[in-house]
């Protein structure tokens, strides 16, 4: 018998990660990338984009991309709790239990 190096995650099953990623609601408007696991700046406009953007953009010009709106520093940006709240909790497919995503794995492993 050999081992196979798995290169998946519970997650990555459990979560439809593909529909998620196909609807423009859950990725950064500015680079196209999923959401999970980012953090999420708004400007007080309410744009978002994910920190890497806005580190980069802020580089670059001192104003928010969609609407350019001044914004000197990411602290003059807010974090967006919403959305991030929304992929930080996830329901166990075992035993119902609601989990931290960054937990759900590893709480997974039990029941297998």
């Amino acid at each position: 018998m050999s081992i196979i190096d798995i290169k998946f995650t519970i997650n990555d099953f459990l979560l439809n990660q593909e529909s998620l990623q196909n609807n423009n609601k859950y990725s950064c408007p500015i680079c196209c990338e999923f959401i999970y696991k980012k953090s999420i700046y708004q400007c007080k406009s309410g744009h978002f984009a994910c920190q890497g953007c806005w580190e980069t953009s802020l580089k670059n010009k001192k104003e928010c991309m969609i609407c350019r709106i001044k914004v000197n520093l990411i602290n003059d940006l807010s974090r967006c709790l919403v959305i991030e709240q929304f992929f930080s909790k996830e329901e166990c497919f075992w035993c119902d239990k609601i989990v931290r995503l960054k937990s759900l794995q590893e709480h997974e492993y039990q029941w297998l």
